[in-house]
């Protein structure tokens, strides 16, 4: 794939398949004294939530929130405040989540976003879930061009 001259997007010239386990471990995800939240983000069709899937399911009590829900019927990218304060923060101390979104309480959208309490690890997939605005990027351990192999 070419991409456009002066583009921004990162320079992948060597892919190593993993399984889902030792991307985490290479990640520091598991086995952490606390919660940890991993963001996959990406392009629209770019199989989010296939890896999201296979992530989830190497690591036992993980969960996932997709932006979608968190963004349904609010503005474009405004709505990192709310996934940090209301998903991100109770998930890392420990507690459980049960959150309706402005968008949700506005338009009658029944049912709220879920998580149990006490998980090991929190999926934020979806376009936008690593923005600056959710404080997630300075913490970044590694960046990891690695394609795992059932959605290579």
């Amino acid at each position: 794939m070419q991409l456009p001259h002066g583009s921004s997007e990162p320079v992948i010239d060597h892919w190593e398949p993993v399984d889902a386990s030792t991307l985490l471990a290479d990640l520091g995800l598991l086995d952490a004294e606390r919660p940890m939240v991993l963001a996959v983000n990406g392009r629209s069709g770019a199989s989010k939530s296939t890896l999201t899937r296979q992530l989830a399911g190497a690591v036992p009590n993980a969960s996932v929130v997709a932006t979608d829900d968190i963004a349904w019927n609010h503005s474009l990218f405004d709505w990192a405040s709310e996934l940090a304060d209301n998903v991100i923060a109770p998930v890392r101390r420990g507690e459980a989540v049960r959150y309706r979104p402005p968008g949700w309480i506005s338009h009658d959208r029944p049912g709220a976003v879920t998580v149990p309490a006490a998980r090991s690890l929190l999926i934020v997939e979806g376009v936008g879930s690593s923005q600056r605005a959710l404080g997630m990027g300075g913490r970044t351990r590694a960046r990891l061009a690695r394609c795992i192999p059932a959605s290579c």
